[in-house]
C-alpha cells in the first residue's frame, strides 16, 4: 500500500492553465509519489517548476538533450537514490545547486555555482540507507565573464521561488546580474539620468548581495515559513498587502477587510479546478488543416474560434473550451487573450476554468477593476461566497482611474444584489459583516429595486462599445440620450475599454425592451482576439421574483449594431 509510485512527467513544466503556484501544485501529490521529469533543452521549458516537483517527491530532473543522455535517463530511476548531505568546494562561498535537489540518481547532472576562487575538486557527501559516501570529483577551471552570470541566474531563481518573503533581495540579485524573471524585466537605459529616474543603483545592489548569501537566506526562509508555503490564505494576505504598493490605482486594506480575512479558514482561499470531460478523443476528429495549424508557434484566432464553435455544437462546451485553450498555451503571457477565453468559459458555464483565467489577467494587470468584479461574480457562481465578498470589497473600496466611468456605482448595485441573496444562507460564514455592509450601501444608494437593469462589460482595451435600449414607446436610451420619459437611465459613456455601462429602469411599462450594443470603435492593433461583450440582464432586480440572464456576444465589424436580448415585460 505504501510502495512508491513512479510518475513520469512528460511536460515542458510551463503552467499555462489552472494553478501556477508550485507549492499548491505539489499538494496534489501523495507522499508515496516519486516524480521524474526531463529537460529537453527546448525553448519555453519551465525548469523551475520541474525542479520543484521532482525535489518535493524525491525524484529527479534528467537532462536529455542528447542521445547518450536519453539512454542513461531511461534506466537511472530504477536505482535507489542517494541523499545529498552537503557539498564542499575549498575556497568557495555560497555554494548553490541549481534546482536545490535533495537526492541524486545515476546519470543525473548537477549544476553547481558559488562565489570566490575555488580548488580543483568538489567534495560531495551522500548517504543511502545508513551508508555514507564521500566523493571527490575533479573539475576543470574555465576563465569566462559568464561565470558570474550563471551564479546570478541560479541565485535569482532560487530567491524568486519564495515570492514576497525574499522579493527585495531577489530584485537586488536580478538587477545586479541582469536576470529577467518573476521580479524584474529588461529595460533599455541609455543615460545616467535614466538610471537616476528609475532609482537603479548597482553599488547598493552589490552591497546587498555581499551581505546576503543565498544559501544562508534560503535556509532561514525555510526554517521560518517552510510549513506555510502553499498556504493559500497566507498567500492571499500577502497579495492583498502588495496591492497597496502597486501603481495605477489607490488601495488601502480596510481594517474590516483584514478582520474578515482572518476569520475565514484556509480552504476558502483556494478553488479546486474541475477537470473538463471531453467527448472527442479521436484523431480523426481533427482536420488536416487544424492539425497543421496546431503545429505553428502562432495560431490563427479565427480558425481556432470556428473550430471551438463546431465542437460546441457537436460535442459540448468542454470540447469547445479545450480547443480554445490552445490559444492560451501558445500565448501564456497574453492577458487580453486570457480574458477573451475567460468570457467564453463564462458563456459556457465553465466557471472554475474562467476563474483561473481571470486570475492570470489580475496578476499581470491589477489596475483594471473589471477583473476583480468578474472574479467576484465567478466565485459566487461556484459557491465560494465568502471569497466573492472579499473581491467585491476590493472592487468597491479601491480608487480606480477615471477612464473606467461609473464602475463603482455599477459594481455596488451588483454587490447589493449579491448581499441580499447570500445573507440568509445557513452555511455563509460572514453574516454579520454582510448585514452591516448591506445597511451601509443602502444608505449610499437609494435604488433598492428596479424592474429592469442591464450591465455590459467587454474584454478589449481601447475599445468603445455603446449600450442601447429601445423602450416599448420607441424611445432609445444611449450615451447621447441618457434619460427617457419612462425613467430609463444610462450610465456614463466609457470610450477607452472594458466598460462597464448600465441601463436601469425603476418602473417599467408593459411591452418589449430591445437591448443592443454598438461596436463604435476598436483597438485595430489587436488581431489575436475579438471583442466580446458580457451582458447581464435583470428583471425585477432586488425583488423576490428577480430573474437574471447572461449572454456573451462576439463583435465583428466596427460601427455595427448587435442584438443582445429582447426583454418582454
Amino acid at each position: 500500500e505504501n510502495q512508491a509510485i513512479n510518475i513520469f512527467l512528460l511536460s515542458d513544466g510551463t503552467a499555462t492553465w489552472g494553478a501556477a503556484d508550485p507549492y499548491e501544485i505539489s499538494k496534489n501529490l501523495n507522499d508515496n509519489h516519486v516524480l521524474f521529469s526531463y529537460n529537453t533543452g527546448m525553448s519555453g521549458t519551465s525548469t523551475s517548476l520541474l525542479q520543484h516537483l521532482t525535489r518535493h517527491t524525491g525524484g529527479a530532473l534528467f537532462s536529455v538533450t542528447g542521445e547518450d543522455e536519453v539512454e542513461k535517463a531511461s534506466t537511472a530511476f530504477r536505482n535507489i537514490p542517494w541523499k545529498i548531505e552537503n557539498i564542499n568546494i575549498k575556497g568557495a562561498e555560497d555554494i548553490l545547486i541549481e534546482g536545490r535537489p535533495s537526492y541524486i540518481y545515476p546519470g543525473q547532472q548537477l549544476l553547481l555555482t558559488g562565489r570566490n576562487s575555488i580548488s580543483n575538486h568538489v567534495e560531495l557527501n551522500i548517504s543511502q540507507n545508513g551508508n555514507k559516501k564521500r566523493l571527490n570529483i575533479p573539475i576543470q577551471k574555465i576563465n569566462s565573464n559568464l561565470t558570474s552570470r550563471v551564479y546570478g541566474q541560479v541565485a535569482t531563481n532560487q530567491l524568486e521561488e519564495f515570492d514576497s518573503y525574499t522579493e527585495k533581495i531577489a530584485i537586488a540579485y536580478a538587477k545586479q546580474f541582469s536576470v529577467a524573471g518573476k521580479t524584474c524585466s529588461f529595460l533599455m537605459l541609455e543615460t545616467k539620468e535614466d538610471y537616476e529616474q528609475y532609482n537603479i543603483k548597482k553599488t547598493e545592489d552589490a552591497f546587498v548581495i555581499k551581505s546576503s548569501p543565498v544559501s544562508t537566506l534560503i535556509q532561514k526562509t525555510l526554517k521560518d515559513i517552510g510549513a506555510l508555503l502553499g498556504n493559500s490564505k497566507l498567500y492571499f494576505k500577502n497579495w492583498l498587502n502588495k496591492l497597496t504598493t502597486l501603481d495605477g490605482f489607490d488601495f488601502q486594506v480596510p481594517t474590516s477587510l483584514e478582520m474578515i480575512v482572518d476569520q475565514l479558514p484556509e480552504n476558502k482561499f483556494s478553488l479546486s479546478q474541475k477537470n473538463i470531460i471531453c467527448k472527442s478523443r479521436n484523431k480523426k476528429d481533427i482536420s488536416e488543416t487544424l492539425a497543421k495549424e496546431l503545429l505553428k508557434s502562432k495560431l490563427d484566432y479565427d480558425l481556432i474560434s470556428e473550430e471551438a464553435q463546431r465542437r460546441k455544437e457537436k460535442y459540448g462546451n468542454s470540447d469547445a473550451l479545450k480547443i480554445l485553450s490552445s490559444l492560451i498555451e501558445k500565448n501564456p503571457g497574453d492577458a487580453v487573450l486570457a480574458r477573451d477565453v475567460a468570457y467564453s468559459a463564462l458563456e459556457w458555464n465553465l466557471n472554475e476554468q474562467a476563474y483561473f483565467l481571470f486570475q492570470r489577467v489580475l496578476k499581470s494587470r491589477p489596475y483594471e477593476p473589471q477583473t476583480y468584479h468578474a472574479i467576484a461574480q465567478t466565485l459566487h457562481e461556484v459557491g465560494n461566497d465568502e471569497l466573492a465578498l472579499i473581491y467585491y470589497e476590493i472592487a468597491v473600496t479601491a480608487k480606480w482611474d477615471n477612464r473606467f466611468g461609473e464602475f463603482r456605482k455599477i459594481v455596488v448595485l451588483d454587490y447589493l444584489n449579491f448581499l441580499n441573496k447570500i445573507q440568509n444562507k445557513n452555511n455563509f460564514q460572514l453574516k454579520d459583516f454582510a448585514a452591516s455592509k448591506l445597511n451601509t450601501l443602502k444608505e449610499e444608494f437609494s435604488d433598492e429595486y428596479a424592474d429592469i437593469m442591464v450591465t455590459i462589460s467587454w474584454n478589449t482595451d481601447n475599445t468603445d462599445i455603446d449600450l442601447h435600449v429601445i423602450e416599448p414607446s420607441g424611445e432609445e436610451c444611449y450615451y447621447q440620450h441618457r434619460k427617457t420619459k419612462m425613467g430609463g437611465q444610462m450610465s456614463q459613456d466609457v470610450t477607452t475599454g472594458y466598460g462597464p455601462e448600465m441601463y436601469i429602469l425603476k418602473d417599467a411599462k408593459k411591452g418589449k425592451f430591445k437591448v443592443k450594443v454598438k461596436y463604435f470603435s476598436s483597438n485595430r492593433n489587436r488581431t489575436a482576439t475579438r471583442t466580446k461583450v458580457y451582458a447581464t440582464v435583470y428583471k425585477n432586480w432586488g425583488k423576490k421574483n428577480q430573474t437574471v440572464s447572461k449572454k456573451v456576444v462576439s463583435l465583428v465589424d466596427d460601427k455595427e449594431m448587435h442584438n443582445i436580448i429582447v426583454i418582454d415585460f
